[in-house]
């Protein structure tokens, strides 16, 4: 039986339900059949602090890397027969935050995308999945295969390169 400790309240697994106890009145435990778990994932998920985020992958902090490492990243979108470069505030395997005013798109807008760290170049079609004053979220359909991770390897090679100088910053 697996537990989780929040403050004064212990939560534990069991096969089919869930234990709520209150550790200063055990006597008064809650179970929970854990058919219901979705309907309470979607209530909690209602509180949290910024309920459009909802990526819980690694990100690498683009916009505060050193300049000589942000300045070889690129990301150059393609919208309705026009390039522009814009500048990267994070990014991840499967998408990426882009930070700019000028970015005039609707979420489920679907556009073309060129990458590039160094050496290393990707095209991928990227999905608005949120707009917020200068910043607009982009996912990597592509990055994705029934569920799965399954990035292209120009992607994936790319976004490595870019990791190993991040941490190599970390540590220097």
């Amino acid at each position: 039986m697996e537990e989780i400790r929040v403050k004064d309240i212990t939560i534990k697994s069991g096969d089919s339900s869930l234990t709520i106890v209150d550790d200063s009145r055990p006597e008064s435990s809650i179970v929970l059949d854990t058919s219901i778990l979705p309907e309470i994932i979607q209530f909690l998920n209602s509180h949290r602090p910024d309920p459009g985020e909802n990526r819980t992958g690694f990100r690498v902090p683009v916009a505060s890397l050193c300049e000589d490492t942000r300045s070889n990243f690129s990301a150059t979108i393609e919208v309705n027969g026009e390039s522009i470069d814009y500048s990267a505030f994070d990014f991840s395997i499967t998408g990426i935050l882009i930070e700019d005013s000028r970015l005039r798109l609707v979420v489920d807008q679907a556009v073309s995308m060129a990458l590039r760290y160094k050496e290393h170049a990707a095209t991928i079609e990227a999905l608005v999945v949120r707009c917020e004053k200068k910043r607009t979220c982009f996912h990597f359909p592509d990055t994705l295969t029934d569920g799965e991770l399954d990035p292209p390897d120009d992607l994936m090679r790319l976004y490595r390169a870019l990791e190993m100088d991040w941490l190599r910053e970390r540590v220097s």
